[in-house]
């Protein structure tokens, strides 16, 4: 029996949606994962951050670990400080941590002692972790993902109706200079690529032709730290997209699209690790 919840997804309900909508005024403060391949762990926690302020119904910012995540969701077996900060993370794993330990605040692990001491391999902990870890993590757990593939349109600005979306991209050289207006790159037969980068998408409008995305390379990047990022780029079937829904262990839930290129050569790219270049 499909769910109401699964029903929404599958049919494109709502029906009606305005021509353009945002989230951006309601997310947690842009931030700047640095030169650490931490994008997936950031637009995670954004979420998950906008998630928590939305069911309280508070104006004040929730601002929770990234590093932690980052850490925890290793695939590695003997990962170090140096592979830590250069190994981006799988979508899976990072779902997988927030399912089974949940992501505690940042003052449990700030940022700035991210892969100092991390765990040698999932699910083990580091001494640098405040120690209860694993009981301010609990308070945000995700009960479940489920993904689905599709490109239509409709479907995903659907789904930024209801929550931000948790979604990866190909980067190319130029959306490191990217600075505002539409970001417009159909990638062309042969082209190398900068890698892959897990961003969220808050909002589209239809008067751009675009979805509007939030970074984490800092507010200098950008429109202070947002993007708008052309339809074009999932309606021409440069895209394929990945429906995943993440749902919290309280009635609130928000949705995930993972935008990758249908090309074989590389649809094995599926860690996201693309950081700014130095400035």
């Amino acid at each position: 029996m499909m769910s109401e919840l699964e029903r929404t997804i599958f049919i494109g309900l709502p029906k009606e949606i305005p021509s353009s909508f945002s989230w951006r005024e309601q997310m947690s403060s842009v931030k700047d994962q640095g030169t650490v391949a931490s994008c997936t762990a950031f637009a995670a926690t954004a979420i998950i951050e906008f998630q928590k302020r939305k069911r309280a119904g508070v104006v004040h910012e929730y601002d929770l670990s990234e590093a932690l995540l980052f850490e925890i969701s290793t695939y590695e077996e003997n990962q170090t400080s140096s592979s830590c900060r250069r190994k981006g993370r799988y979508f899976s794993h990072v779902i997988k941590a927030l399912k089974s330990f949940g992501i505690p605040r940042e003052d449990c692990h700030p940022y700035d002692k991210v892969c100092e001491d991390p765990p040698s391999k999932f699910g083990e902990e580091s001494p640098l972790w405040c120690k209860r870890w694993g009981e301010l993590s609990a308070l945000n757990k995700i009960k479940d993902a489920v993904a689905i593939n599709t490109l239509d349109l409709k479907a995903l600005k659907n789904a930024i109706y209801v929550a931000p979306v948790l979604a990866g991209m190909i980067v190319f050289e130029d959306f490191f200079s990217y600075s505002g207006g539409v970001y417009k790159h159909p990638p062309s037969e042969g082209e190398s690529i900068a890698g892959l980068h897990a961003i969220v998408l808050v909002g589209y409008d239809d008067s751009k032709k675009a979805l509007e995305l939030r970074n984490s390379w800092g507010t200098d990047w950008g429109e202070d730290g947002y993007a708008w990022m052309s339809y074009d780029l999932v309606t021409a079937g440069t895209y394929t997209v990945t429906y995943i829904i993440f749902t919290l262990e309280t009635p609130f839930f928000f949705d995930a699209y993972h935008l990758l290129p249908p090309k074989k050569e590389w649809s094995e790219l599926r860690r996201h690790a693309v950081t700014l270049p130095s400035r």
